[in-house]
């Protein structure tokens, strides 16, 4: 779409903002009780679509009286219709699903997690992981409400407006209330995210938005540290753009460039079993449909790609069909709160190979070498040999570089971000230690010549990291 029209109707007012190409051109704000007046006079200024978040039932029938009117496109945006997080309570009110949504795709770029606190009519704060998972939140009365408690709640306190506030001590009743509510408030959004922080895996970023977070911003600093690492006050209009466009803007898994060399590899594969292309097709749709599924960061086509070509490498020229086959197979399935990954992939390979007019036994290779990589331990028999080139292409990538190991070990991190943090930490370590503690890690001896030392060494810099 290149122009987009979005509504955030609040408690206490209407933000309009147009959209053109993606960028946010201009905007307007208006008190939520004229919103029939407003936004009569803002849709005059263009015919484009109009998106829609609100969280006040009687001024949203109001502005959808006056758009149908207008014959226009309209998308409402709400946590029921989003499929951008995950875990999100289908009643969350659309301006903070909005938030959550601009702050992680935006802010986290869409694998680093953040906390974002909204401060309106009421101060909100939403946790999301790094792989958009929504870890929770809170809901507190906000600066003005909290005001107006006082003086509704005292025979004499006055009815005052956030204005003028500072951190210094009152000398009067209306600096007692503003300074002390504004401090107060201050240490609850620090306390808030310092528990947000906790509940997350890896560096958290903090993000700021409504009327007050700019104050609050400016006042609650420490040294060169500030409350929030972004404040911006657009966030809630930028989610729901993001929202309305959701299909065009939803991260993506994996690389483009690395799917587009593993299909190459698999047409070619097809080729030579001689296989049609009308057979293969589906199967590879639902390979690359099944490899591009929502928090696969390290386990994707990507991954399958230098698969295949470090079995080439170990096979020192073109790894056999069985071995291609496998690869492409291994993951299929990837479920990281089930114990059958291996067995369902080797159980759809053998189906899907049948289905190719393939050889009944080349299928039944191909899944044991699948259920092999659940332990990790080689096959007997006549496919000794394949087995160990295939695991230890599987596991090289603990060999890499420093740098891809690092990026390597933060994917699997994002993989398992739904659990908490601290019990992430000992099963993973768990799991390297006993991966370094093994006599053997590659079983073929080049390839444990070249690559058992480096990898040990990554391992061990994990488990020190996590450990720590």
């Amino acid at each position: 779409m290149k122009e987009m029209l979005v509504i955030d109707v609040g408690n206490s007012n209407v933000k309009y903002a147009l959209f053109r190409d993606g960028k946010l051109t201009d905007t307007w704000r208006h008190p939520t009780a004229q919103v029939k007046e407003s936004a009569s006079a803002i849709l005059d200024k263009t015919t484009c679509p109009v998106a829609i978040s609100s969280v006040v039932p009687v001024a949203d029938q109001h502005l959808k009286e006056v758009l149908a009117a207008s014959g226009r496109e309209v998308i409402s945006v709400s946590a029921a219709s989003q499929k951008l997080l995950t875990g999100m309570a289908e009643e969350m009110g659309a301006d903070r699903v909005a938030d959550a949504v601009a702050a992680w795709h935006l802010y986290g770029k869409g694998r680093t997690p953040v906390a974002v606190i909204g401060m309106g009519t009421a101060t909100t704060m939403l946790v999301i992981s790094g792989s958009g998972h929504v870890k929770g939140g809170w809901i507190a009365p906000g600066l003005s409400v909290t005001l107006e408690t006082l003086h509704h709640r005292t025979a004499l306190l006055p009815l005052l407006k956030m204005e003028g506030q500072t951190l210094q001590l009152g000398y009067d009743t209306d600096t007692h209330m503003r300074n002390g509510v504004f401090a107060g408030h201050i240490g609850l959004v620090r306390e808030w995210l310092a528990i947000a922080d906790r509940n997350l895996f890896g560096p958290t970023i903090f993000v700021g938005t409504g009327g007050a977070s700019k104050a609050v911003q400016e006042h609650g600093s420490i040294g060169n540290r500030t409350i929030f690492d972004v404040c911006d006050p657009t966030l809630t209009l930028k989610g729901i753009y993001l929202l309305a466009t959701a299909a065009k803007n939803a991260p993506q898994q994996g690389s483009l460039r690395q799917t587009a060399i593993a299909k190459k590899r698999w047409v070619k594969l097809m080729g030579e079993l001689g296989v049609p292309e009308a057979r293969w097709q589906p199967l590879w749709d639902k390979l690359e449909r099944l490899y591009s599924e929502r928090g696969r960061y390290y386990h994707n086509l990507k991954h399958i790609a230098k698969t295949l070509a470090l079995l080439d490498r170990f096979s020192g020229g073109s790894a056999s069909a069985l071995l291609r086959l496998a690869a492409f197979y291994h993951d299929a399935i990837y479920d990281v709160q089930a114990k059958d990954n291996e067995e369902r992939s080797a159980v759809m390979a053998k189906e899907d190979l049948l289905a190719l007019g393939l050889p009944e036994r080349l299928a039944d290779d191909v899944a044991d070498l699948i259920r092999a990589t659940k332990g990790h331990r080689p096959l007997s028999g006549r496919l000794a040999k394949d087995s160990r080139l295939f695991l230890d292409a599987d596991l090289a990538i603990l060999a890499s570089s420093a740098s891809e190991y690092g990026r390597y070990a933060a994917d699997i991190a994002l993989e398992y971000d739904w659990m908490d943090p601290e019990t992430y930490r000992k099963g993973r370590a768990h799991v390297l230690k006993k991966f370094i503690d093994r006599k053997h890690l590659f079983y073929t001896p080049s390839v444990r010549a070249e690559l058992q030392k480096r990898a040990v060494a990554n391992m061990e810099r994990e488990f020190r990291r996590l450990k720590a």
